[in-house]
Protein backbone atom coordinates (compact mmCIF):
# COMPACT_ATOMS: atom_id res chain seq x y z
CA UNK A 1 0.00 0.00 0.00
CA UNK A 2 1.33 3.38 -0.99
CA UNK A 3 1.04 6.50 1.23
CA UNK A 4 1.35 10.09 0.77
CA UNK A 5 1.48 13.13 2.63
CA UNK A 6 0.56 16.14 2.25
CA UNK A 7 2.41 19.05 3.68
CA UNK A 8 -0.36 21.31 5.04
CA UNK A 9 1.72 24.50 5.87
CA UNK A 10 2.40 25.10 2.00
CA UNK A 11 -0.53 26.94 1.99
CA UNK A 12 -1.00 27.89 5.59
CA UNK A 13 -0.84 31.53 6.95
CA UNK A 14 1.40 32.27 10.63
CA UNK A 15 0.76 34.85 13.01
CA UNK A 16 1.59 35.47 16.33
CA UNK A 17 -0.55 32.95 18.74
CA UNK A 18 -0.19 35.60 21.56
CA UNK A 19 -0.56 39.61 21.35
CA UNK A 20 3.02 39.99 22.19
CA UNK A 21 4.35 41.27 18.14
CA UNK A 22 6.33 38.58 17.45
CA UNK A 23 5.29 38.27 13.82
CA UNK A 24 6.39 41.65 13.44
CA UNK A 25 10.02 40.47 15.39
CA UNK A 26 10.33 37.05 13.37
CA UNK A 27 9.65 35.50 9.89
CA UNK A 28 6.95 32.86 11.26
CA UNK A 29 6.84 31.83 7.31
CA UNK A 30 10.46 30.73 7.43
CA UNK A 31 9.83 28.04 10.24
CA UNK A 32 7.77 26.36 7.28
CA UNK A 33 9.28 27.05 4.28
CA UNK A 34 11.00 23.90 3.56
CA UNK A 35 14.17 25.49 3.08
CA UNK A 36 16.96 23.90 5.99
CA UNK A 37 19.04 27.26 5.46
CA UNK A 38 16.12 29.45 6.76
CA UNK A 39 15.58 29.72 10.59
CA UNK A 40 14.58 31.80 13.47
CA UNK A 41 17.07 32.97 16.61
CA UNK A 42 14.98 34.23 19.59
CA UNK A 43 16.33 37.18 20.63
CA UNK A 44 16.53 38.03 24.36
CA UNK A 45 14.05 38.60 26.51
CA UNK A 46 11.82 35.78 24.02
CA UNK A 47 12.83 32.41 25.59
CA UNK A 48 9.52 30.60 23.78
CA UNK A 49 7.88 31.49 20.50
CA UNK A 50 4.24 30.53 20.45
CA UNK A 51 2.75 30.21 16.76
CA UNK A 52 -0.38 29.93 15.23
CA UNK A 53 -0.87 28.04 11.88
CA UNK A 54 -3.91 28.58 9.96
CA UNK A 55 -5.09 26.39 7.40
CA UNK A 56 -6.26 27.76 3.72
CA UNK A 57 -8.35 24.91 2.83
CA UNK A 58 -11.77 24.95 3.52
CA UNK A 59 -13.08 23.14 6.08
CA UNK A 60 -11.02 21.30 8.78
CA UNK A 61 -7.66 19.16 7.81
CA UNK A 62 -6.44 16.15 9.48
CA UNK A 63 -3.21 15.83 11.27
CA UNK A 64 -1.12 13.20 11.61
CA UNK A 65 2.17 14.39 12.21
CA UNK A 66 4.72 17.26 12.46
CA UNK A 67 8.23 16.94 11.18
CA UNK A 68 11.08 18.69 12.59
CA UNK A 69 14.76 19.24 11.39
CA UNK A 70 16.87 21.52 12.86
CA UNK A 71 19.62 23.61 11.18
CA UNK A 72 22.52 22.42 9.92
CA UNK A 73 25.76 24.02 11.37
CA UNK A 74 23.98 25.16 14.54
CA UNK A 75 25.06 24.82 18.09
CA UNK A 76 23.73 22.28 19.59
CA UNK A 77 23.58 23.83 22.90
CA UNK A 78 21.40 26.85 21.42
CA UNK A 79 19.23 24.22 19.31
CA UNK A 80 15.08 24.33 20.60
CA UNK A 81 14.79 21.39 22.18
CA UNK A 82 11.20 21.60 22.94
CA UNK A 83 7.98 22.17 21.46
CA UNK A 84 3.88 21.82 22.62
CA UNK A 85 1.36 21.40 20.15
CA UNK A 86 -2.93 21.38 20.12
CA UNK A 87 -4.65 21.37 17.15
CA UNK A 88 -7.59 24.37 16.99
CA UNK A 89 -11.12 23.09 15.77
CA UNK A 90 -12.12 26.89 14.81
CA UNK A 91 -9.03 27.94 13.79
CA UNK A 92 -8.90 30.40 16.82
CA UNK A 93 -6.46 29.95 19.99
CA UNK A 94 -9.03 29.81 23.01
CA UNK A 95 -9.12 27.18 25.97
CA UNK A 96 -11.00 24.34 24.14
CA UNK A 97 -10.67 21.55 26.09
CA UNK A 98 -8.44 20.19 23.52
CA UNK A 99 -5.46 17.57 24.53
CA UNK A 100 -1.93 19.40 24.15
CA UNK A 101 1.01 17.01 22.93
CA UNK A 102 4.34 17.96 24.10
CA UNK A 103 7.23 16.54 22.16
CA UNK A 104 11.10 16.72 23.03
CA UNK A 105 12.87 18.15 19.46
CA UNK A 106 16.54 16.50 18.55
CA UNK A 107 19.29 18.27 18.23
CA UNK A 108 21.34 16.44 16.13
CA UNK A 109 20.99 16.33 12.23
CA UNK A 110 18.36 14.89 10.12
CA UNK A 111 14.03 14.65 10.55
CA UNK A 112 12.17 13.94 13.35
CA UNK A 113 8.78 13.28 13.03
CA UNK A 114 6.58 13.46 15.85
CA UNK A 115 3.31 11.45 15.48
CA UNK A 116 -0.09 13.15 16.52
CA UNK A 117 -2.40 10.41 17.44
CA UNK A 118 -5.99 9.62 16.91
CA UNK A 119 -7.71 11.89 14.34
CA UNK A 120 -7.07 15.36 15.19
CA UNK A 121 -8.98 17.38 12.55
CA UNK A 122 -8.82 21.64 13.21
CA UNK A 123 -8.44 24.72 11.18
CA UNK A 124 -5.29 25.53 12.24
CA UNK A 125 -2.85 24.88 15.06
CA UNK A 126 -0.52 26.24 17.96
CA UNK A 127 2.44 25.81 18.32
CA UNK A 128 5.04 26.75 21.64
CA UNK A 129 8.75 26.01 20.71
CA UNK A 130 11.75 26.67 23.25
CA UNK A 131 14.81 26.06 24.46
CA UNK A 132 16.35 24.79 27.49
CA UNK A 133 15.79 27.00 30.36
CA UNK A 134 18.50 29.81 30.60
CA UNK A 135 19.67 29.24 27.35
CA UNK A 136 19.80 32.63 25.58
CA UNK A 137 19.06 32.84 21.19
CA UNK A 138 17.22 29.75 20.87
CA UNK A 139 17.86 28.69 17.61
CA UNK A 140 14.65 27.11 15.63
CA UNK A 141 14.86 25.16 12.85
CA UNK A 142 11.99 23.96 9.87
CA UNK A 143 8.56 22.27 10.36
CA UNK A 144 6.55 20.34 8.13
CA UNK A 145 2.70 19.86 9.30
CA UNK A 146 2.02 16.63 7.36
CA UNK A 147 -1.47 15.16 6.82
CA UNK A 148 -0.74 11.25 5.85
CA UNK A 149 -3.01 8.68 4.07
CA UNK A 150 -2.96 6.18 1.44
CA UNK A 151 -1.76 7.26 -1.90
CA UNK A 152 -4.57 7.61 -4.28
CA UNK A 153 -2.69 6.12 -7.90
Amino acid sequence: IGTDAVDLGKTASFSGALKDGVDLRYPLRSLFDGDPGSFITLAPPDSELNVQVTFKQGGPSTVTALEYAPPPGANPESLATHVDLMVLPDGRLEASGRPVMSFSLQRSLGSQTLAIPGNARGQGLWLRISGAPGTEGTVIGDFRILQEGIAND
